[in-house]
């Protein structure tokens, strides 16, 4: 028994930690290019980084290595977080939660029409069983003599 809560242990701690991405040292970073360096600065502007990426790939070969890698994954998790200026704006969990509230706000005032829902609720299948609760549109037709009626 201890040998499998030995082994979980290890299993758990070599998980928590092999995601973790350090900052190269100075000595790696100084044989790399300019968007490497400009990269893990404290304050990497993203919009300058995209321009020497694709100017130092445009001259160079492109391989594969540990900082284009790093390069993507930075990319993607800082999409949604770059400001105007290209500069990555981090959030406190007050700020997103004030963001969200605004966000719901305008979208409760925006959503105003008269339309309802008026089924079908459950969708079956061909046997009578109960659907996946997907269906199809696959025509829209508006009625001649009401036209505030339409037909899917």
């Amino acid at each position: 028994m201890k040998f499998y809560l030995f082994i979980l242990f290890l299993f758990i701690w070599q998980t928590t930690f092999c995601q973790m991405n350090y900052r190269p040292s100075a000595q790696e970073l100084a044989q790399q290019p300019l968007w490497v360096n400009k990269m893990f600065e404290n304050q990497p502007n993203v919009f300058e980084i995209d321009s020497l990426y694709r100017n130092y790939y445009r001259t160079h070969p492109f391989t594969k290595s540990f900082y284009t890698q790093f390069y993507k994954r930075w990319r993607i998790a800082n999409r949604d977080k770059v400001n105007d200026q290209g500069f990555v704006t981090v959030y406190s969990p007050q700020q997103l939660l004030d963001i969200k509230q605004e966000y719901l706000a305008k979208q409760s005032l925006l959503k105003n029409s008269n339309w309802s829902l008026v089924g079908p609720i459950h969708n079956t299948q061909g046997n009578g069983a109960l659907g996946s609760g997907q269906s199809n549109v696959y025509s829209i037709d508006q009625c001649l003599g009401q036209p505030s009626v339409l037909y899917l």
